[in-house]
């Protein structure tokens, strides 16, 4: 059986229950498409930084971690570790879900920029059912 949401329920107040119902129920496939792709060891902020990357392209804007850390100030410190978790797999990280690659930017090596790979483009479109 659902649980009923008390009328005093921080619901948005502008959302019939139907439409958070329906848009609870999208977020949560969403949630298990990312469950069934992502590696065991996936956080939230490794989460929120590929889709931030993600955005980012979406924009056709080139995303630094820089410029991500300064954009999204909830993911830490510890956005590196993360940062390579999504990267390809290494002897450091074999786990690592393989979503995201850097480059150097030419023009600065001290400079590296994010993108998705092709997995990472994958895992993107069945995110957003294309």
């Amino acid at each position: 059986m659902d649980p009923v949401i008390p009328e005093t329920s921080s619901a948005p107040a502008t959302m019939s229950r139907a439409t958070l119902a329906t848009e609870l129920e999208k977020l949560a496939d969403i949630m298990k498409l990312v469950i069934k792709q992502a590696p065991e060891t996936l956080t939230a902020r490794q989460l929120l930084l590929f889709l931030a990357v993600a955005r980012k392209e979406s924009m056709q804007r080139q995303a630094t971690l820089t410029q991500i850390m300064s954009d999204h100030a909830g993911l830490g410190r510890s956005i590196e570790r993360s940062k390579a978790m999504l990267l390809e797999p290494s002897k450091a990280y074999p786990k690592a879900a393989g979503w995201l690659m850097q480059e150097h930017d030419p023009k600065d090596r001290r400079v590296r920029h994010l993108r998705l790979t092709p997995r990472g483009t994958d895992v993107l479109a069945q995110m957003l059912g294309s």
